[in-house]
């Protein structure tokens, strides 16, 4: 005979056990009738809350209630210009010190950018139609690069921030660094 034959109060502990197993597992919960007809609740977290920027504001218009106007520098002009900027003034840049420890004098100029190309072109008194016309293209994208770097500064677009969303949070948080070694971090929104 088995154990729980002997003992009637343990008969009914098991049966009793399974009936409640049975019941949660086959029984629908709330959270999955919900998420059938509205879909996941939304995340507690401050990420739920809604957008804090209105970029389609116009300077003209009146602030709304709850916003404050900020000026943004227009960061994909930025961006562009300094690519641009710095991939056309590598090429001279790399010439310009290969030139002058070599001990070409003109050569130098094209360690300064913008500028550098057309100076050091000046100085080359038409050796070659090659390389007049590399530096001439070289230095109109260094001159690209650098305007488009300052309209993304000087000119900043206007936006309109929640004020709730504005402030700045820092908490102290507990940082571990592999099995034994930890200390404290700083985390927060800005």
């Amino acid at each position: 005979m088995s154990t729980f034959a002997k003992s009637p109060v343990r008969s009914l502990a098991a049966a009793l056990g399974l009936a409640a197993a049975a019941a949660l597992t086959l029984a629908p919960s709330r959270a999955s009738a919900q998420t059938a007809l509205t879909g996941p609740a939304p995340y507690p977290g401050p990420y739920a809350q809604s957008a804090p920027i209105l970029t389609d504001w116009d300077i003209s218009q009146p602030i709304p209630t709850g916003y404050h106007a900020k000026s943004r520098i227009r960061l994909p002009w930025v961006i562009a210009g300094s690519a641009l900027l710095g991939a056309a003034y590598v090429p001279t840049f790399i010439g310009g010190v290969a030139g002058a420890a070599g001990g070409t004098r003109a050569a130098a100029a094209g360690v300064v950018p913008v500028l550098g190309p057309f100076v050091w072109m000046s100085q080359l008194h038409g050796s070659g139609q090659w390389a007049d016309t590399f530096l001439v293209v070289d230095g109109l994208a260094q001159v690209a690069g650098a305007a488009a770097i300052i309209v993304g500064i000087a000119a900043p677009r206007h936006v309109l921030v929640r004020d709730d969303m504005a402030k700045v949070h820092i908490m102290p948080t507990p940082i571990s660094f592999g099995r034994s070694g930890g200390g404290i971090g700083l985390t927060g929104t800005f």
